[in-house]
């Protein structure tokens, strides 16, 4: 007597297997457990688990350590290997179909079963229980968002006093407001207000794209009015009005309590925001939002570019306190915030014929320039506000390549600039090249100007906005020049000069991921480390044994304002050697497989999917090894990419986050091993 493959299997398959004899019990075993399983259970695409966590990330309840498939898939799984094994061993079935049975069976394993390490920050730290090293970088606990890991060398999370802001941004203090200034108390950039119906307003204006960054205290006032409205609006704010007036104009933005939001006199939304909550109102191009630890939470439906002010106002009996606060101009993407601010020791030239006053110069004197004294290596953001005094034809500002440094001349209007091949400036308000104009520019009076090189590209910027890309290249380390031309009466007046870190951006110095992650796991040990770690970065590394089949998962959120490079994965202590998956939302391409080794990093696999990782949404992200070496990445259950890697044949030591030039939460981590 024979038997055949059943009825629901595709009969031309039948040719393809020798016929089975009656003493092949163990393969008639796994057909009878098939038909029986998958006719009392619910099919593989009924019991696929679609989602592991709930829309609602605040208070949604998720295990990261769910394999994909349900209980009753797993267990079916697991009777069917025991068998193919004991099929094997008996020589009961022709070995090609024990292989293609073994890899249909393989498509629905977990093999991970063992939980390592778990932590949804619950706690409200990383400290304990699991026990996280933070060797670099700026990481924080948020309440209902999770770990917050900073590489935009902003410090978000510790605004108050002059260490919490960062650079290129305007601490706040007294002098900074009008209305009922004297009714609210100043301590540093912390604001205390009154138990009385009072309003203050910011002096200045905030123009183009910009930031307004508080913290709230302890307690969340139910009566505390912040927002932000139009300089044209100004006669309708009122310093003893509970709202500071913000309620009666046309065109505002603001919020109410912990985060009712309105525009003009309309509700727009509430958000639930909590006491310590770091909380930044953000323009870009014209759209208002509000982000909450670097999270979006909220954006306004009409767009605007005018001039704003901001406003706090109390109308209650019950005091609040803002901390830190303070804000910045520049694209909230963009490398802006990551400046440091000129001073009078960074320049060189002409110096006696200038006047240094922080991180701003003037100059009356006829055909004079300076230069900085440190060259800008690789990529590079030079940003400057063209004084309120300045005479703009008369002033030049530009770059050089330092192999021209004999050219120049600290008594010539353009510190030789046109006598060079290689220089990039402005002279007479029109882009020149050496000595050629290339372009007519339009620059005033308090514009935002800004100087900037990708790659080999070096490009003029007014209020941010792109107006010149120069036809000649260069990667070469460059200088700045500020001069004031002889032909013209007037000042040079430049405020607010600030810079990235010459040599310390830009792909031709960057560090790459493999030396930070080596550089911190020396810094976790004791150990001198011969690499430092860059500021732009932010890590965490939890010490622990891992077998080299095994499963990491994570919940992230990122959003548009978090552009930057997330990576995770196992490593070991000696030497940093391990696998990653590495998410990048800005450059393409967006996702990659890593492994690290004595060549370094070496990408085994990329992709750029077709999804928004940085929606603001949670998304769950998994990084697999099975014992076979192969290796996958799935975000929100579907698989993006795949390779097979046995290189790293032996355990790891630790599981590491990493962040690079961008922002990112983490709502929860979990890495599995198998039970080898």
């Amino acid at each position: 007597m024979k038997f055949y493959t059943p009825h629901f299997l595709n009969w031309s398959l039948a040719d393809k297997y020798r016929p089975l004899t009656r003493k092949s019990a163990p393969i008639a075993g796994i057909i009878g457990l098939i038909m029986i399983v998958l006719g009392a259970a619910p099919t593989v695409s009924q019991a696929q688990i679609v989602s592991r966590y709930s829309p609602n990330f605040a208070t949604g309840q998720f295990n990261l350590a769910q394999p994909r498939f349900s209980s009753d898939t797993q267990q079916l799984v697991d009777e069917i290997k025991l068998l193919l094994e004991e099929a094997e061993r008996a020589g009961a079935a022709d070995p090609l179909f024990l292989q293609d049975l073994r890899a249909a069976a393989d498509r629905f394993l977990w093999p991970w079963r063992n939980v390592v390490l778990f932590d949804d920050f619950s706690d409200g730290n990383f400290t304990d229980n699991p026990q996280w090293l933070n060797p670099g970088g700026f990481v924080t606990v948020a309440d209902n968002v999770g770990l917050i890991l900073d590489g935009t060398n902003e410090g978000f999370g510790v605004p108050g006093g002059a260490e919490g802001v960062p650079p290129g941004f305007t601490s706040s203090s007294a002098d900074a407001w009008a209305g009922s200034a004297r009714s609210y108390d100043f301590v540093g950039s912390d604001i205390i207000s009154p138990t009385a119906r009072r309003a203050i307003r910011m002096d200045n204006s905030l123009e183009g794209d910009f930031t307004f960054r508080f913290q709230l205290g302890d307690e969340i006032s139910p009566t505390a009015t912040i927002g932000i409205y139009p300089v044209s609006s100004n006669n309708r704010f009122r310093s003893t009005s509970g709202t500071g007036g913000i309620d009666r104009m046309s065109s505002s933005w603001w919020m109410v309590g912990s985060g009712d939001f309105r525009e003009g006199n309309e509700r727009q939304d509430i958000v639930e925001l909590q006491p310590g909550d770091i909380i930044e109102y953000q323009r870009k191009d014209g759209q208002i939002s509000v982000a909450a630890n670097g999270i979006l939470v909220h954006e306004f439906a009409t767009k605007s570019a005018v001039p704003v002010r901001a406003l706090i106002a109390q109308s209650g009996t019950t005091s609040f306190e803002l901390k830190g606060v303070s804000w910045g101009l520049g694209d909230p993407d963009g490398a802006n915030f990551t400046f440091v601010q000129a001073s009078p020791a960074s320049w060189d030239g002409g110096t006696n014929d200038f006047d240094f006053t922080g991180d701003g110069v003037e100059t009356s004197a006829r055909s004079a320039s300076i230069r900085t004294i440190d060259p800008f290596a690789g990529d590079f953001r030079i940003i400057m506000r063209i004084g309120p005094q300045a005479t703009v034809t008369a002033t030049r500002i530009g770059l050089y390549d330092i192999q021209e440094d004999i050219r120049f001349d600290p008594t010539d209007q353009a510190g030789g600039m046109r006598d060079m091949t290689n220089s990039w400036y402005i002279l007479s308000n029109a882009a020149r090249a050496g000595c050629c104009t290339e372009r007519q520019l339009d620059i005033e009076r308090d514009d935002i100007f800004e100087l900037r090189r990708d790659g080999e590209t070096i490009s003029m910027l007014i209020n941010n906005q792109l107006s010149h890309t120069f036809v000649r290249r260069s990667t070469a380390p460059l200088r700045l020049v500020i001069g004031r031309g002889s032909r013209f009466s007037g000042i040079v007046d430049v405020d607010d000069i600030a810079w990235t870190v010459p040599g310390n951006s830009g792909s031709g110095t960057a560090t790459s991921s493999f030396e930070i992650l080596q550089a911190a796991l020396q810094a976790s040990t004791g150990s001198p480390s011969q690499q430092p770690i860059p500021d732009n970065s932010a890590i965490i590394i939890a010490p622990t044994r891992v077998k080299s089949a095994f499963a990491v998962s994570t919940i992230i959120l990122a959003n548009d304002f978090s552009t930057g490079r997330f990576e995770f994965g196992v490593l070991r202590l000696a030497n940093a050697f391990g696998y990653r998956v590495a998410i990048d939302t800005e450059n393409l391409p967006t996702l990659q497989l890593i492994r690290s080794d004595n060549g370094g990093d070496v990408v085994l696999a990329t992709a750029s999917p077709p999804i928004n990782i940085a929606d603001g949404a949670p998304h769950l992200v998994q990084l697999t090894r099975n014992q076979n070496g192969v290796i996958k990445l799935s975000i929100d259950g579907a698989d993006f990419l795949s390779a097979t890697d046995l290189r790293l044949r032996s355990d790891f030591g630790a599981l590491a986050l990493l962040v690079q030039d961008g922002l990112f939460a983490v709502r929860g981590v979990t890495l599995l091993d198998a039970p080898l």
